[in-house]
């Protein structure tokens, strides 16, 4: 088909949804019989309705996508709002020109046209130059290029029939993430769906929660805070977030749950055969178990009965998780402890700060050469440091004798002056 037809089709159907959603706003404004108003609010929004419900795939990308080759949008975050017809935003990025098929100049339209000329595959080379050439028949050339959408369409379906059978595991690749749940359930597997996620349709399809936050939906837990990366690769943690602070969570970290979902069911189509041939088994189960993310330090599989007394190996062995935090070089964890962090608590009370702190750390092991320090635990830094921790590697500690290795010491420090 043209791609310079579709994308002018396009803006013709824009047209049309600015237009209808500008007879709704002047119906706001109308006073009198409410019944009435209603009744043509309810006409137009049908109208609207059906026109984006008639979509095609190419359409829904132009309208519900944000990109340089999408429909230029006023604002950056979902749901994302289209600009007018004829604003220069989108008269720039058609070609600054009249929306007509064959007024081609730069831009989107220009590059479309670029592509029409060399589609060796366009159905309306099949006709004649003459007919082509004959302004008169401008009419055919577009009937043509609808005709030849249409059997696109087809084609995308017709093409993905093929691709039902490729097991990719990715969520773009491969069969449709709309299809792999019921190609599931024609293999004979049941499907069960996290009720938390489908309850929140918001949440499920837009990754926007009903408030308009974009923070997963966590429970009766609720936890809006979470750890970024700074420029230097060290993890901060940020402060609760209260009233006058921000989250970092960024609406393009957002995922929606319905995608979360169809996720796992790409997993389980992907290890398909493995998961039926080993049905049963503890490798089965771990492999399902594995197919949601789920590490064996957290949900483990053990097996009881038929130990051999006289064997030497042990009965149970299992890996166990551990939070620790390896830091090499100069990277660090940041407390919220100083004037840019703080607890939140109230509009009235804030600045609070932890009386105790608790914590565990296993150094990397004896230095290979003495007189070497490791930080610990600081609070502040340079002359803002006020009071911490080191572990300590001085020549005073070695013990000359070849089956010992240098001895350390943990040294507390306390500055006076610095609060």
């Amino acid at each position: 088909s043209s791609v310079t037809d579709r994308i002018t089709n396009f803006a013709y159907k824009a047209s049309l949804l600015e237009q209808y959603q500008s007879d709704i706003a002047s119906l706001q404004t109308v006073s009198g019989n409410g019944t009435l108003v209603s009744g043509s609010k309810a006409v137009i929004q049908a109208k609207i309705d059906d026109l984006i419900e008639k979509f095609d795939g190419y359409e829904y990308y132009l309208y519900y996508e944000s990109s340089s080759t999408a429909w230029p949008k006023s604002n950056s975050t979902k749901p994302y709002t289209l600009y007018s017809v004829t604003s220069s935003q989108a008269q720039n990025w058609l070609g600054g020109i009249d929306i007509t098929p064959n007024a081609v100049t730069s831009s989107i339209l220009y590059s479309a046209s670029l592509y029409d000329s060399d589609n060796k595959d366009a159905i309306i080379n099949t006709i004649p130059d003459y007919l082509k050439q004959d302004d008169s028949n401008l009419p055919y050339r577009t009937f043509l290029n609808m005709i030849a959408q249409h059997f696109d369409n087809i084609w995308i379906y017709l093409k993905d029939v093929t691709e039902r059978y490729d097991a990719e595991n990715s969520l773009t690749k491969g069969i449709s993430r709309d299809l792999v749940g019921d190609a599931l359930r024609a293999l004979g597997i049941k499907l069960y769906t996290n009720t938390s996620i489908s309850d929140n349709l918001y949440y499920s399809m837009l990754a926007i929660n009903p408030d308009g936050s974009i923070t997963p939906p966590t429970g009766s837990e609720k936890i809006d805070y979470y750890l970024p990366y700074t420029a230097n690769g060290d993890y901060v943690i940020p402060q609760f977030m209260g009233t006058d602070n921000t989250t970092p969570f960024s609406a393009g970290d957002a995922i929606p749950g319905d995608d979360i979902t169809k996720e796992y069911y790409k997993r389980l189509y992907h290890n398909v055969p493995y998961l039926l041939k080993t049905r049963g088994t503890q490798r089965g189960l771990r492999a399902l178990i594995n197919c949601f993310g789920i590490p064996d330090t957290i949900l483990r599989i053990n097996e009881y009965g038929g130990s051999d007394k006289s064997a030497t190996t042990p009965d149970l062995v299992q890996r166990r998780h551990s939070l620790a935090y390896y830091n090499t070089g100069s990277s660090n964890i940041q407390l919220p402890w100083n004037g840019q962090y703080y607890y939140y608590l109230s509009s009235s009370v804030n600045n609070v700060f932890p009386d105790t702190i608790e914590f565990r750390f296993k150094s990397t092991g004896i230095p290979s050469n003495t007189n070497i320090s490791q930080s610990i635990f600081q609070v502040g830094n340079g002359t803002n440091l006020q009071f911490g921790l080191n572990l300590v590697y001085d020549s005073g500690s070695a013990i000359p004798s070849s089956s010992y290795q240098y001895y350390g010491s943990m040294h507390f420090f306390l500055m006076s002056g610095s609060g």
